[in-house]
C-alpha cells in the first residue's frame, strides 16, 4: 500500500504483528480495506522523487502530493492454507529429485512397454547403427589417420563418427564432447562448458605462462622427490605398471631429462595403497598443472541416490523380481588420449627400484590425478550414458567408470547383451570376466556400496555399505585410537571414508562424530586425539556395526507433515507450560495429534528455576516428542517437521547446541530419526500459521470435533525428561 502523506501513523513497529484488525485509514491505497490481525508490518519506505522535490497531481479536483511513503505487511496464511502449500511444496531432498529426466522416462517406457517390444526397440536401433558402423569404416580410417600418432593408437578401437552421428540424430545437447576426444584432452587452461553439469565457477590460480616460466625449476624437485615409498612392493607396483603403460602405447620412455623442452613440465607418479590393490596417482597439483585450470561446471558423477531414485521410480511401476549388477569400463580413463598441444605437461617422475634411481615417462593417454583429465572423462561418460537411457532403454547410472544397471529378471539377458553391443559398437572395453564382471542378481556391489533386491517385489530395497568397506574402515579407526594421534592429512583421508560410508547409514548420529574429526584435524592443537574426538570415533565404528541398511520403500516416497509448538506462561495457574503437535498424512489430513501440559518438576528440569524462559527447551521438547511418538508411524518415510521457534528449528539442523540439557534433547531425536530411519527436514511455520498452536495450550475442541485421535505422551516426556537430570 501507498500513503499520500509522508509518514502515516501506524499501529505497530516495523516487523511487529497486528493483535487486532487495522482498518486502512483514508488517504492511503491499498489493494484490501483492512489488514488482518496478525499481520506483520515489514516496512515503512519513503519514496523519493524526481531531482528530490516533491511531485504533484491532480486528484478530485485538488493537489494532492504523489505518493510519498510505501507500506509493506506480511499477511500470514491460515493455518489450512499453510498445511496447503506444504503438501504442494513436498520434501525438499525426496529421492525423486535426484533422478534425471532422462533415467526417468526409461524407467517408465520398461514398466510400460511390453518386454517383447523392448527387445525388439532394441535391436532395431543395434542393427541400424551396426550397419552404419559398416558404411563409415573408411571415413573412420581417414578420420584417425589426421590423429598424432599416439592419439591414433589409443582412439583406434573406437567408432567415432558413428557416436558423432547417434548424438546428433538424437539431440544430445554436448555435441562439442565429439570434438575434445578426436583432439585430445587438454591438461591446463578453461574447461569447455558442456551444460550437463551444476554450473560452479572455480578461477585458475596461476597462467599457463607462469607454469612454463617456473617449469625448469620446479621439473628438478620432481625428479629428486621421486624416490622409495618405503614399501618395495608399491615401487615395484609402480614401476611395472608404468612400464606396462609404455608397452601399451600409453605411455612413452624413459626420457633422458636432458632432451626435454625448456617448459616441460614433470610431475611426481607415486602409488596409493588400497585394500587389494595398487593404483598409480599422477600428481599434477604437486606440478602446479592443475592450478591453471579454470571451470565453470562442477562434473557429479551418479551417486548412490541417483541409484536409489531410480530403484524408487522403478518401484512405483513395477512389482515383479528385478536384478542389477555393474559393467566396469577397463582402464577407463587409458580410453582416452592426450591432446598433442598438452604433451609438454605431461611428463611424470617415477622411482625405479632396480637402480634405485627416479626414471621420466611422458604421458600420452589421460593421466589419473590430472583436474582436467576427471572433466573430460565425466563428459564422455554422460554421453554414453544418456545414449544408454536415451535410445536403449537402459535402466542405468553413471558414476565414472561404474555403469550401475537394474533390469527386470524375466529381461536380464537380454539388457546384459544390449549393453555388451553398445559398449562394442563404440569401441570401450568393458570387464567381461574377473571380480569386475558379476551377472545380474538380486544382490550386487556398486560403489562400496550393497544393494539388495530381494524384497523389490514386497515393495522395498535395501542399501548398505559392504561388509568390506565396514571392515576396513573399523580397522583404520581403531588403529588411529591405538597410536592415539592423527595427522592433517590422516584426518582428511578419514573423514572423506566416513562421508562416504555415513551416505548409507539413516541418521545424523554419524555426522556428529564427523564434526569431532574435523574439529580435531582443524584445531591447530597437535596430532593428539582429544577425548571428545576419540569418543566420537568409537562412536562412529559401532554405529557402522550396528545401524540397519537404509530402505527405499514403494509406499512411503511422499513426505509425512508434523507440527509442534509449545507455549510457556509460568503465571497461568491453569496451564503454565505445554507442548502440542499434529501429524499430518502426505495429503495433508490430520492423522494424530498430542496436547500435554508440563508440570513444575518438569519445568525445573528444563531450567525454569534458572532462567527467564525455557520457551527455547520447551519448544525443542515438543519436536523431540513428536520424533519419539511417531516414530513407528514415519518409519522409512521422507518427513517434513514444522516449528515455529528459529532456535529450535536451528539445533535440529545442526545437532548440537551450547547447553547440556540442549544437547541431550539432540541426541534424543537422532535416537529417534535412526530408529524410525526417517529422512527428516526442519523448517519454519510462522506462528499465526501453526496448527500445533492450539494443542500446546490445550486448546484440542476443534481437532477432536475433526475426529483426530490424540496420542498420550506422557511417558515419554518422562522418559526423555528422566535423562536430562538437573543439570
Amino acid at each position: 500500500m501507498r500513503s499520500h502523506a509522508a509518514a502515516p501513523s501506524l499501529p505497530v513497529s516495523p516487523m511487529e504483528r497486528l493483535k487486532d484488525p487495522w482498518t486502512v485509514p483514508s488517504g492511503i491505497d491499498s489493494p484490501i480495506p483492512q489488514v488482518p490481525s496478525d499481520s506483520q508490518l515489514l516496512r515503512s519506505t519513503p519514496l523519493r522523487t524526481s531531482g528530490g522535490h516533491e511531485a504533484w497531481k491532480e486528484h478530485v479536483g485538488e493537489l494532492q502530493p504523489r505518493h510519498s511513503c510505501e507500506i509493506a505487511w506480511g499477511i500470514p496464511f491460515t493455518c489450512d492454507e499453510f498445511v496447503a502449500e506444504a503438501v504442494r511444496s513436498r520434501h525438499p531432498k525426496l529421492l525423486s529429485h535426484s533422478i534425471p529426466e532422462v533415467l526417468r522416462a526409461s524407467v517408465h517406457r520398461n514398466c510400460k512397454l511390453r518386454e517383447d517390444d523392448l527387445v525388439k526397440i532394441r535391436a532395431e536401433w543395434l542393427n541400424k547403427w551396426l550397419e552404419r558402423a559398416l558404411a563409415l569404416r573408411k571415413d573412420e580410417d581417414v578420420l584417425k589417420s589426421n590423429m598424432p600418432n599416439h592419439l591414433r593408437h589409443i582412439l583406434q578401437p573406437k567408432r567415432l563418427l558413428v557416436w558423432k552421428e547417434i548424438l546428433q540424430e538424437e539431440g544430445y545437447h554436448d555435441l562439442g564432447v565429439f570434438d575434445e576426444v578426436v583432439k585430445g584432452t587438454e591438461l591446463t587452461g578453461d574447461v569447455p562448458v558442456t551444460h550437463s553439469f551444476e554450473k560452479v565457477f572455480r578461477p585458475a590460480e596461476i597462467t599457463e605462462s607462469q607454469l612454463r616460466a617456473s617449469a625448469q625449476a620446479d621439473r628438478l624437485a620432481a625428479i629428486h622427490s621421486a624416490r622409495s615409498s618405503g614399501d618395495r612392493e608399491v615401487d615395484d607396483t609402480v614401476y611395472s605398471k608404468t612400464l606396462e603403460e609404455v608397452k601399451a602405447g600409453w605411455a612413452f620412455g624413459p626420457v633422458d631429462s636432458s632432451f626435454l623442452p625448456a617448459d616441460a613440465v614433470v610431475s611426481r607418479r607415486f602409488g596409493l595403497k588400497q585394500s587389494d590393490k595398487i593404483r598409480l596417482i599422477d600428481d599434477l597439483s604437486g606440478s602446479k598443472v592443475n592450478l591453471t585450470v579454470q571451470t565453470s561446471e562442477s562434473p557429479k558423477p551418479h551417486t548412490t541416490d541417483v541409484i536409489a531414485s531410480m530403484t524408487l521410480e522403478l518401484l512405483k511401476g513395477e512389482a515383479r523380481p528385478v536384478l542389477g549388477k555393474t559393467f566396469d569400463l577397463k582402464s577407463a580413463y587409458k580410453q582416452l588420449g592426450l591432446a598433442e598441444s598438452a604433451l609438454w605437461a605431461s611428463y611424470v617422475a617415477v622411482f625405479n627400484p632396480n637402480t634405485r634411481k627416479g626414471e621420466i615417462f611422458q604421458l600420452l593417454a589421460v593421466p589419473f590425478g590430472a583436474t582436467r583429465a576427471v572433466y573430460s572423462f565425466l563428459r564422455v561418460a554422460h554421453s554414453l550414458w544418456w545414449i544408454g537411457c536415451k535410445c536403449l532403454n537402459l535402466m542405468w547410472s553413471n558414476f565414472y567408470d561404474d555403469f550401475v544397471t537394474l533390469a527386470v529378471e524375466s529381461n536380464a539377458a537380454n539388457v546384459e547383451s544390449t549393453v555388451d553391443v553398445l559398449f562394442r559398437l563404440l569401441g570401450w572395453q568393458y570387464a567381461t570376466e574377473g571380480a569386475k564382471c558379476k551377472p545380474f542378481d538380486t544382490s550386487f556391489a556398486a560403489l562400496g556400496v550393497c544393494v539388495n533386491l530381494r524384497q523389490f517385489p514386497d515393495g522395498y530395497v535395501e542399501f548398505s555399505n559392504t561388509p568390506k568397506r565396514v571392515a576396513e574402515l573399523i580397522e583404520s579407526i581403531n588403529s588411529f585410537l591405538t597410536k592415539g594421534s592423527m595427522s592433517l592429512v590422516e584426518g582428511q583421508r578419514l573423514r572423506g571414508r566416513m562421508q562416504f560410508s555415513d551416505g548409507q547409514l539413516f541418521g545424523r548420529m554419524g555426522r556428529l562424530c564427523m564434526r569431532a574429526v574435523n574439529n580435531h584435524i582443524f584445531s591447530g592443537k597437535g596430532c593428539k586425539i582429544p577425548a571428545e574426538c576419540s569418543s566420537a570415533m568409537q562412536r562412529f565404528a559401532c554405529f557402522l556395526n550396528t545401524s540397519a541398511p537404509r530402505k527405499i520403500r514403494r509406499a512411503v516416497s511422499d513426505p509425512y507433515l508434523v507440527f509442534t509448538d509449545a507455549c510457556y506462561e509460568p503465571g497461568s495457574d491453569s496451564w503454565p507450560c505445554g507442548i502440542g503437535g499434529i501429524l499430518f498424512y502426505p495429503t495433508g489430513t490430520p492423522l494424530q495429534a498430542f496436547s500435554f501440559c508440563l508440570n513444575s518438576h518438569m519445568m525445573k528440569t528444563l531450567g525454569s528455576d534458572r532462567k527467564q524462559t525455557i520457551i527455547f527447551e520447551v519448544e525443542l521438547l515438543g519436536l523431540v516428542v513428536a520424533a519419539k511418538v511417531w516414530s513407528n508411524i514415519l518409519v522409512d518415510s521422507p518427513v517434513t517437521f514444522f516449528v515455529d521457534n528459529n532456535s529450535a528449528r536451528d539445533v535440529a539442523i545442526s545437532g548440537c547446541g551450547r547447553s547440556v540439557v540442549v544437547n541431550r534433547l539432540i541426541e534424543h531425536l537422532l535416537i529417534a530419526e535412526v530408529a524410525s530411519a526417517t529422512f527428516p527436514w526442519f523448517a519454519r511455520v510462522p506462528s499465526p500459521s501453526n496448527p500445533s498452536d492450539a494443542p500446546s495450550r490445550g486448546n484440542c475442541a476443534e481437532l477432536l470435533g475433526a475426529g483426530v485421535p490424540f496420542v498420550p505422551v506422557e511417558s515419554v516426556v518422562q522418559d526423555i525428561l528422566s535423562s536430562l537430570g538437573n543439570k
